[in-house]
């Protein structure tokens, strides 16, 4: 049976008959990257889909990005250019980037056009991205995999802000040319945007990094690159689902500028008016849900909702949630503590304020012990969304700037 979020299902009660009658029917998976267009067959006009401009580049499209952004750098001379005859040049390749084997295949072939002789060419890269390569349709290219742990793989470049030594990998210290490739999305790990440091550097520098100020790690960041010689960059600006929205290269600190700013565009979103059901994804990163992200996506969405609204988040959420957040998320909200602002107290009013639904890889009863109701199929999604109006529907919620005009 499934069970009725904080006791408020409204008229979304027969949600638990309907998936009896379904049961024999084998169900689709609720599963986000799937459900995003068939939900769109259901929506009334009533509806409101702010992102619905957001096209994710892929096949031809992206290649020709990728073209278009190497061939024309900003404030840069071509990506050929870039090196001398016989140079050695390193690609750092930051892990997450998209489409890596596409935009690698097209930097082969831009930097070696019309060279008398060729340059060395290496890709500096972690042991995962480099697994999901297939370096045989790239014979020009020798691959060097980062272990942060390997200390015979570093040099020393500089002296940090706190005086604490700069140490890059080996490659990167004896490049002619440094070209970093990485992505940019809203979520950077400690505010990181750039593709070198400390991504390619000892895991001791990775654990003084964590520990200084934004300021701090930001000077040390321009100071590596400056040391390095690194004028060129590659970024793509990822939106909803880690999708490719654009491909940018040319001078570096353009380059970071530029998908800064468009990452902002991406990511603010403007409601015109609340919603009587709120349906949000969590999709970037499957691997890494977390509770966390869950928690974010209902902060993030519940200015928009009616009163008592519905809010369903649909995620690949692999395990129950940690000791603490189940705790918020079950017991008795203390009166002391309703006036905290922490993610845990806020977390634990929208679920008394709300009926809540997950999808997830969670199983029923683990879903419904926590107080949430179970979603499995997108028909039963589907139940929800026709019985709304004004229904509101938002990808990766948990990394949306949200704003109700």
């Amino acid at each position: 049976m499934n069970c009725t979020p904080s006791g408020k299902l409204g008229s979304f009660s027969t949600v638990a008959q309907d998936r009896k009658r379904s049961m024999s029917q084998s169900p689709s998976p609720l599963i986000a990257r799937d459900w995003t267009r068939p939900l769109a067959e259901v929506l009334s006009n009533g509806w409101q889909e702010p992102q619905q401009h957001l096209n994710a580049l892929t096949g031809e499209e992206l290649r020709g990005a990728i073209a278009q952004a190497l061939e024309h750098p900003l404030d840069y001379p071509g990506l050929a250019e870039l090196a001398y005859d016989g140079d050695c040049v390193v690609i750092a390749l930051q892990a997450a980037t998209k489409d890596s084997q596409t935009l690698l295949r097209a930097i082969v072939e831009q930097l070696n056009r019309g060279r008398e002789e060729p340059i060395s060419l290496t890709l500096l890269t972690d042991p995962f991205t480099a697994s999901q390569l297939d370096l045989t349709e790239l014979p020009e290219m020798s691959l060097a995999i980062h272990d942060p742990d390997a200390e015979n793989q570093f040099s020393c470049l500089a002296v940090g802000v706190n005086d604490q030594p700069l140490y890059v990998h080996r490659l990167l210290f004896d490049a002619d040319v440094v070209i970093p490739v990485g992505c940019l999305g809203p979520q950077q790990d400690l505010g990181l945007d750039d593709c070198i440091f400390p991504v390619f550097s000892r895991r001791d520098n990775w654990n003084s990094f964590r520990e200084q100020s934004e300021n701090d790690r930001r000077e040390d960041v321009r100071h590596v690159n400056d040391q390095l010689g690194t004028f060129f960059a590659i970024q793509q600006v990822l939106g909803p689902g880690d999708s490719v929205q654009a491909v940018l290269a040319g001078e570096r600190q353009t380059v970071l500028e530029t998908a800064r700013k468009q990452l902002k565009r991406e990511w603010a979103v403007n409601v015109s008016s609340t919603a009587d059901l709120v349906v949000a994804t969590i999709e970037s990163q499957t691997t890494e849900q977390s509770w966390d992200d869950f928690a974010q996506a209902l902060i993030n969405v519940v200015p928009c909702c009616d009163v008592a609204a519905p809010i369903v988040i649909c995620s690949q959420l692999k395990r129950t949630p940690p000791r603490e957040t189940r705790a918020a998320m079950v017991d008795p909200l203390p009166a002391a503590e309703k006036k905290t602002v922490n993610k845990l107290v806020q977390l634990r009013q929208i679920l008394s304020d709300h009926p809540v639904f997950l999808s997830s890889n969670l199983t029923q009863a683990e879903v419904e012990e926590i107080g949430l109701g179970y979603l499995a199929a997108t028909d039963e999604l589907h139940r929800l969304a026709e019985k709304s109006t004004r229904g509101l529907f938002l990808r990766d919620a948990h990394k949306c700037q949200i704003s109700l005009k």
